[in-house]
Parts: structure tokens; sequence; C-alpha cells
């Protein structure tokens, strides 16, 4: 017989099971920031559904469709699919181990990944967004042309963000005891990857920072903080890339703030920087984990052709249409 608790409670104590399954700090937020949506779904869709018993594998289906339609919708990326369909993969693991449920419900379910592309419907659909200089140089200038009173700190942001093509829990995990003006240095942490790197940075992203700690009054603690003095949360990190990309006309585009993670790595390719150089900005831990922010342009291809396109061969179509002159002349 199942221990018989709501809904609610069932989402309230998952966070305590995936810490126990040894999960990243990352996963367990994501994880349970994805439940709680699951959770906020079912109240609106299926009110009548309370215990935990009552949850039938039809629900969980009709919410991840109602998030497909997001994906198509370009609402929504394949990624964060991914990552709802595997945190509720967990959540019914979790209730059948816990004998809150008599039956795991998704112990059967098998999927392709979309974001393996193996959705045909969705190749042309989930090009990332990579920012051209144009756009990038229109973004700084209007960050520096705005009167908003946390424009150095935005700038701080935007730079870091263009320039180490960090993620977003990197950049809010950064503290100032990390950064050396004078070693033109800094430390990152990649929180989802569990490492720490010392990287380079440009003399111009040093004077932007060292701008805004003199701004801010603070050479110690995170460097990123609200006007409350607190550290800056997700949701006011996601705010303050919203506002500019907006203003630029990138949002409206699909662009986010993971496009700045995606256009450093390209550019970097497309300048044939070693890949272990760009891991260490990046924070990944091999070159296969680096594969799917690779994107090349069509215009990228144009010097393959032209180095594989052998003076040999230019030789000898030249010397087969001789050839065709000197038949076609003797007919």
């Amino acid at each position: 017989m199942c221990n018989r608790i709501t809904l609610k409670q069932a989402v309230e104590k998952f966070p305590d099971y995936i810490l126990l399954e040894g999960n990243t700090e990352s996963t367990i937020k994501a994880y349970s920031c994805d439940i709680k949506q699951f959770y906020s779904y079912m109240r609106a869709k299926y009110p009548n559904i309370v215990y935990i018993d009552s949850l039938k594998r039809n629900h969980i289906s009709d919410y991840l469709l109602s998030i497909l339609k997001k994906v198509k919708a370009k609402k929504c990326s394949c990624y964060t699919y991914d990552r709802k369909a595997d945190s509720l993969i967990v959540f019914c693991k979790y209730i059948f181990e816990n004998g809150y449920s008599s039956d795991n419900l998704l112990k059967s379910y098998k999927r392709k990944r979309m974001k393996n592309r193996y959705f045909a419907d969705f190749k042309s659909d989930f090009q990332p967004y990579i920012f051209t200089e144009e756009e990038l140089s229109k973004l700084i200038n209007t960050i520096m042309d705005s009167n908003d009173q946390n424009k150095d700190r935005d700038l701080a942001i935007f730079m870091m963000l263009i320039q180490l093509g960090i993620r977003r829990s990197t950049l809010l995990e950064a503290c100032w005891e990390d950064v050396s003006f004078e070693k033109k240095e800094m430390t990152l942490h990649h929180v989802k990857d569990q490492i720490s790197t010392r990287v380079k940075i440009t003399q111009e992203l040093s004077d932007v920072l060292e701008n805004y700690q003199f701004i801010s009054g603070r050479k110690t603690g995170k460097i990123f903080i609200s006007n409350e003095g607190n550290p800056l949360s997700k949701s006011a990190y996601n705010d303050v890339i919203r506002k500019y990309l907006k203003k630029i006309g990138a949002y409206q585009k699909g662009a986010t703030g993971h496009s700045f993670r995606h256009t450093f790595i390209t550019n970097a390719v497309r300048k044939n920087i070693n890949a272990a150089r760009i891991m260490r900005y990046t924070g990944h831990r091999d070159f296969s984990s680096l594969k799917p922010y690779l994107h090349l342009a069509p215009d990228d291809l144009n010097d393959v052709c032209v180095a594989v396109y052998s003076p040999l061969l230019v030789d000898a179509l030249e010397k087969s249409k001789m050839r065709q002159r000197s038949m076609s002349k003797k007919i």
C-alpha cells in the first residue's frame, strides 16, 4: 500500500531526494524549479488531482506536450525541454522508491533527446543566435548612453559575457577576490562543471571592472549585486539581459543571455584558437561537450573549398579545356 501524501508535499520533499542522489547544486536547483512548474501546471489544469497516487502518465504526457508546443513556437529551447523531461523521470523514480506511488510512471518512457537533433522537424528551427560585431557594438553603446543608475554594473556584466563566454552561474559566482587588475587575470568558477580556471582578461574588460569597483565602493564579495546590496539574483540578471537585448532588437530575434556563449565559442573557432584554450574560459571538460556550441556560417566554409581545391586539379581542368577546344576546332 502506498504512503499517501499530496502532490504538493511530494514536490516539497523532492530536493532532499536529488541531494542524496549526489547531484550538483545547479542540477538540484534546476530540477526543483522544473518540478515546481509542473506542480503549477497540474494545479491549473487538473485541480482535482490532490494526492500523488492520483497522478497518471497521461498527466505528465500532457505537460510535456505543452512544453513541446512552446518549443515549436520558439518560446522555449529544446535543451529546456530535455531537462524538464529528465527532471520528471527522476521525480517519478523518487515517488516510486519512496512508496508514494505503486508504479514508476516513466520507467518505460522512451524518447530521443531533442538537443541531439533527432527530430527532423526541428533541424532548421534551433539554430542558436550568434551576435554580429555590429550588434555587440550597438549593445555596448546603448548601455554607455543609458541613464540607468546601474549602467556601470550592467556594462561589466555584458563585457564579461562577450569577452569570456561564461554561463550565467559562473558570472553570478564571480567575486572581487577572483580578479587581479595588476596581472590582468581572473579566476572563473564554473559551477555546473565544478571546476575553476584562471584566465587572462583584456585591458578593456579590466578597465570596465575596475571602474565598476570604484563606483560600487566594494573590493570584496560578489561582484554583481542588487540595489539592496544583495548578490544579484538569476531573475534580476535575466531582467538586465532582456532589457538591453530588447533595446537593440536582438531579443525579438531569439537572442538570450546564453547566445553570448555561443557567439564567443563560434568566433574563437573561426579564429583557429585551440580547443583546450577555449575550454579554459568556457569550463568544458572535454571537446565532445564543446561540440554543440560550434556553429559555422556558410561563409566560414569558403576557405575550406579553396584549401582543398588543389593547384594540380586546376591545371588538369585547364588542360582538359584546352583539349576540348582543340577537338572542337578539328570538327
